[in-house]
């Protein structure tokens, strides 16, 4: 099997960081993302948790309504309905 290139863009400190912690458990960032790779390939999920969520004394709002409240253009909050989950989404 072939090889390709895969080109991303980071914050030029968090890779300073990452390239960091790669030397410090022995790989380099190439064998990082392929290791990642083939977790979430083979899992068919990310390795870690993601969440929006917030703990609330780092929340810097309670909801949609109140980030806007000061906002002096037009906007009217909006229901939406996203419909019902495919597979093992948590809604």
């Amino acid at each position: 099997m072939g090889t390709v290139n895969v080109t991303i863009r980071v914050d030029e400190d968090i890779k300073r960081e990452f390239d960091t912690f790669c030397d410090n458990v022995g790989i380099n960032i190439t064998t990082a993302f392929n290791m990642f790779m083939r977790v979430v390939v083979r899992t068919r999920e990310v390795p870690f948790k993601l969440t929006d969520k917030l703990p609330e004394a780092k929340r810097p709002y309670k909801n949609i309504q109140e980030l806007f409240k000061d906002f002096n253009g037009e906007y009217e909050p909006m229901d939406i309905s996203w419909g019902k989950p495919v597979g093992n989404e948590i809604w």
